[in-house]
């Protein structure tokens, strides 16, 4: 990848929020308690995709659920692909995930010309 102009290089990922989620502490003024309202909503979870590169961010999108393949590809086509007809030196860096592997995917990248690498695994130890 040292080779890849940054210019070229366009990353792209997702992450997920749960709205119950909160913190256990907080601070307040002195004599008053902390305290945020939660929703009592539980278990929502949103998932947010980006696409960004060295100009700033490409495209992104969120969603009540997890991404899988089909949601992925549907992102891939309305969002990213349009960027890449007009860059077409561009190169999609994406990481391990299944669904960015899947053959659907990978076929969908090559038919339109898209080139993209993947980051090498890793350990979190």
């Amino acid at each position: 990848m040292s080779n890849i102009s940054l210019n070229n290089m366009v990353f792209l990922d997702e992450t997920g929020f749960n709205e119950h989620t909160r913190w256990l502490y907080g601070y307040s003024l002195t004599g008053q308690k902390a305290y945020i309202p939660v929703p009592a909503i539980r278990n929502v979870n949103i998932s947010l995709i980006c696409a960004i590169c060295i100009n700033g961010v490409i495209s992104y999108e969120k969603k009540i659920g997890a991404f899988n393949s089909d949601a992925f590809l549907e992102f891939l086509r309305m969002k990213i692909l349009p960027y890449f007809r007009k860059n077409p030196t561009s190169i999609l860096i994406m990481d391990n995930a299944k669904f960015h592997k899947t053959n659907v995917v990978l076929s969908f990248l090559r038919e339109n010309n898209v080139t993209f690498k993947f980051l090498t695994p890793y350990s979190p130890a």
